[in-house]
């Protein structure tokens, strides 16, 4: 394998980790979660502006 011309280290290929698929499904609940209770804040929010 010929070295890197920049570091003159010797490039190493390696796979992405088999996990990081498992963990994506997790990361849409989350995301969803937090659109929802941002949404359910702006309606309490606006709820309290209407009272005062």
């Amino acid at each position: 394998m010929a070295p890197d011309r920049a570091s003159g280290a010797r490039a190493v290929c390696s796979a992405p980790p088999q996990s990081s698929h498992q963990e994506l499904p997790m990361l849409d609940v989350v995301m969803l979660a937090l659109g929802l209770g941002f949404f359910i804040l702006t309606l309490g929010y606006a709820y309290a502006c209407e009272r005062l």
